[in-house]
């Protein structure tokens, strides 16, 4: 490879990173500004993960299964490695948003399940993540947005393979 090339894609890995560091930026002072200090940008993978487990759809306001989720899955579901779930699930307990509840299939296993705060915080959370991500892409054309989202699916479809 040469020189270049290396350049352009250590540039597109710093671009990608510090855009991502800004949104995560932008999203931790919303939540403060909503008064949800306790919510760290963090955790949001993993409670959109289990809102979505719990069945939450707004549009049906019903609530689905409320049996949590194997650690593992939910990593999976995030997008985090398994070093990382431990850690990150310690601090939403200790937050009051999860809890580990033995599986009452599987007694080696710990599942994850929202708590009632947890599960209040929903509303507000999507609405933050909601505006900061519309406000984020509010000079980005539709076609380049639905292009721009193709070819994040491309990539991650491509690095989950390599991750197996």
């Amino acid at each position: 490879m040469n020189n270049e090339n290396t350049n352009q894609y250590e540039n597109l890995y710093i671009l990608i990173n510090q855009t991502w560091l800004g949104i995560n930026s932008v999203v931790r002072k919303a939540l403060k500004n909503a008064g949800l200090t306790h919510i760290n940008p963090a955790y949001i993978g993993i409670l959109l993960c289990l809102w979505r487990e719990y069945g939450l759809e707004e549009s049906l306001a019903k609530l689905g299964t409320v049996d949590g989720m194997k650690i593992i899955d939910l990593g999976r579901c995030a997008g985090l490695e398994p070093s990382s779930m431990t850690g990150l699930i310690d601090r939403m307990e200790r937050a009051g948003l999860v809890k580990r509840e033995d599986d009452i299939h599987d007694r080696r296993v710990c599942r994850i399940c929202l708590t009632q705060k947890g599960l209040s915080i929903r509303s507000d959370v999507i609405k933050i993540v909601y505006n900061v991500m519309q406000n984020s892409f509010s000079e980005v054309d539709k076609k380049s947005y639905d292009n721009f989202i193709r070819v994040l699916y491309t990539i991650l479809d491509k690095t989950s393979k390599k991750r197996e």
